[in-house]
């Protein structure tokens, strides 16, 4: 939040003992400013927290960002024509 206003944000939750990002948002005018890794940091710290060992999820066009943050490319997925990368992320290694 900077001056009331919402300049990103991070959604994810737990299915079967993994911790999966939903979402990873920063306005275009505030990236560059290290938002996304910040928020990356507080939502894998929170699945430390609560005991899980491994973060994962689909991204169709920043993979190098994710990569940069630690995660590892698993497979690369197309669903209806639009290629995706499914990353994981090793919690117990960080």
């Amino acid at each position: 939040v900077d001056q009331g206003q919402v300049v990103g944000y991070v959604i994810g939750g737990v299915t079967g003992g993994r911790g999966n990002i939903d979402w990873l948002y920063v306005l275009p005018q505030q990236r560059g400013q290290s938002l996304g890794h910040q928020l990356m940091a507080q939502i894998l710290d929170a699945f430390r927290t609560r005991g899980l060992q491994e973060a994962s999820l689909v991204t169709y066009s920043h993979a190098g960002f994710y990569q940069h943050e630690g995660f590892v490319l698993r497979r690369q997925i197309e669903s209806e024509g639009v290629k995706q990368d499914w990353m994981t992320y090793n919690l117990r290694a960080s």
